[in-house]
């Protein structure tokens, strides 16, 4: 064997012709060319490792990723991992680790890819290494959103950007500015993921913005990473545009997605494409077509990671089909999915080096299996005795409020509309069975708000006419769950929970009905629920005081309110308001006083996990 050393020049003349065409493949990605690339780096002896040749592996390692064929990259990824161990370099370890992981990641292989980035984590912290700890941040937190813990995937990109922002004068103007963009990327998914959809079109269109801006001044490697992730930033952003009514930017967005570079396109890339579009689709009447399309998603093979946000997607438009329990199976089969995805990664390893306080990651739980549960509570109550079908409905009311609220005296607004409608039927000189009946439908006028998309709950801004429309739907879903529990003897508070949105004056709906129309007990309801809701505080305006709620009760009479009703409400109140705590306490200790006791064993473990 020879002892000649490799000369510097040899590893110089080498790297040069590779790197040249490594550039010419960014710009116009041909698998024939790459292949050759490839074979004829592969060739390199490890006598001529050198970092410089190791960057030119991971180069094409991303390259076979972007080309969808990450399997190919693996045996390169391992050469560099090996090259790094022998040179001892810890900044190429480093890369070829992140490498690697970003392989796993597109093989779908999820364990590992942790593994691995935590692995390259420690070389960087070690090394001092600012841009390994912050690619190391950001890759972690990508990972975690394949296995929907949000809160960690939003510590690490958040704790990520600090530090970057905190030493960014130890990189290079260019590198500072790539992994900000990309780190803020990572976090406006959490943020989207989360439902703070606002906030992440903002993230997101900062994102592009100064992507946009540094774009030019990158080498090849770099301008063909993040122009994917800006083109995944514009998919995103569409998502979030379509959940938020706002369906014009949304296609605007569409029509930019769909041109983008392809040479620039992953798998990813792809699949995040197909998606948001087929959201458009449904937002825009297609509901069925996209149904097909996210089904036929779930069926790829490269999908497995997307799978629970390609379910979620599906379930949204089964929701919107009227095919709940679909929606419900979809949501389980997804729960399956994402359970056995973290049952085979270290989350322990994982948690051990997650910044700040690991918060319980429960999102996906919440946002899914909570929801399918309500459904089942509602399907499964005719199979048992009258109280624990209540219970069960009132705890499915309460969760909807909940949903739409943080304050403790928003989430008993239901018991004191209930509590108030027997005292306004009582006084009003019902029987004693038509007073219960009032008071069981305050307790469920708003139980069909479980179905109401919880960012429409919970925006500040005017709602869109096709989100009024949907937000109006809640009156006739919730009668058509209390029916389903087959009690024929509630027929008239089944009729208070469907009508309680009409007007007096025949402005209301859902059927827009006038004054005697309207039946007595949804009149009723109409009543106390707007008293109560005047006296709480909502995003959009303060709470009023009793003076001023009676005052609007009085101004409504005849319009809004039955009359005769209106004029019987007021005494009530102000009496109420005498006594200790107020009017609202005391509806709400009469509520307690007279609703299954059961159903409040359960809202109070509720309110208890919430607070």
């Amino acid at each position: 064997m020879s002892t000649k050393q490799p000369t510097p020049q040899g590893r110089s003349s080498i790297f040069d012709s590779i790197e040249i065409q490594l550039k010419r493949l960014s710009a116009d990605l041909r698998l024939e060319e790459l292949e050759r690339v490839d074979a004829q780096l592969r060739d390199v002896p490890d006598d001529l490792a050198s970092p410089e040749l190791i960057g030119c592996l991971v180069h094409i390692c991303m390259l076979w990723v972007h080309a969808g064929e990450a399997s190919r990259a693996k045996a390169v990824s391992d050469k560099g991992i090996r090259w790094a161990t022998l040179l001892a370099d810890p900044h190429s370890l480093r890369r070829a680790l992140n490498m690697r992981a970003f392989i796993a990641t597109d093989m779908l292989d999820i364990s590992a890819a942790i593994s691995n980035l935590t692995q390259a984590l420690e070389v960087a912290e070690v090394s001092n290494d600012l841009l390994g700890i912050v690619t190391s941040y950001h890759n972690i937190s990508v990972n975690c959103h394949y296995l929907n813990m949000t809160h960690m995937a939003r510590q690490f990109a958040a704790t990520g950007i600090d530090i970057l922002r905190e030493r960014s004068s130890e990189l290079r103007t260019e590198d500072a500015q790539l992994y900000e963009c990309i780190l803020e990327y990572s976090l406006a998914l959490a943020q989207l993921q989360i439902g703070d959809l606002r906030t992440a079109i903002r993230t997101l269109r900062d994102v592009q913005n100064r992507g946009e801006r540094i774009l030019p001044r990158l080498e090849a490697r770099d301008h063909l990473q993040l122009t994917a992730y800006l083109h995944n930033a514009r998919c995103s952003e569409l998502v979030a545009a379509v959940r938020l009514g706002m369906l014009d930017e949304a296609r605007r967005l569409a029509a930019l997605i769909q041109v983008g570079p392809t040479s620039a396109i992953t798998n990813k890339c792809a699949l995040d494409t197909r998606r948001a579009l087929a959201e458009l689709s449904a937002a825009e009447g297609h509901i069925q077509e996209a149904v097909t399309e996210l089904e036929d998603m779930l069926q790829d093979p490269r999908a497995n990671s997307e799978k629970p946000t390609i379910g979620l997607s599906i379930a949204h438009c089964y929701n919107k089909l009227g095919r709940h329990s679909d929606a419900i199976a979809t949501l389980r089969r997804m729960d399956v999915d994402v359970r056995l995805a973290r049952s085979m990664v270290a989350i322990d390893k994982l948690r051990s080096i997650s910044p700040g306080q690991d918060e319980p990651d429960v999102s996906f739980e919440r946002d899914l299996i909570d929801r399918a549960s309500r459904f089942d509570i509602a399907r499964e109550a005719a199979r048992t005795d009258r109280l624990s079908r209540f219970a069960a409905l009132i705890a499915m009311a309460i969760s909807a409020e909940l949903d739409e609220t943080d304050q403790l005296d928003g989430m008993w607004h239901a018991i004191r509309v209930g509590a108030l409608a027997r005292l306004v039927a009582s006084a009003s000189g019902a029987e004693e069975k038509d007073c219960y009946q009032a008071e069981v439908a305050g307790w469920l006028h708003d139980l069909g708000k479980c179905v109401i998309p919880d960012h429409l709950k919970l925006k500040a801004s005017p709602l869109s006419e096709e989100e009024r429309q949907l937000v109006r739907e809640h009156s006739e879903f919730g009668a058509r769950l209390f029916e389903a529990l087959g009690e024929a003897d509630f027929e008239l508070a089944v009729a208070g929970v469907r009508h309680h949105h009409e007007r007096f004056d025949g402005k209301g709906y859902p059927s827009r009905l006038t004054g005697d129309q309207i039946p007595w007990i949804a009149r009723v309801i109409t009543l106390c629920d707007s008293f109560d809701a005047m006296m709480l505080r909502r995003r959009f305006r303060s709470a009023l005081t009793l003076d001023e709620a009676v005052r609007e009760v009085e101004n409504q009479a005849g319009q809004q309110f039955d009359p005769v009703l209106a004029t019987t409400l007021v005494p009530i109140v102000r009496e109420l308001e005498t006594k200790s705590g107020g009017a609202l306490r005391q509806l709400e200790l009469l509520g307690k006083a007279s609703a299954p006791v059961e159903s409040f064993e359960r809202l109070e473990m509720r309110l208890k996990s919430r607070s």
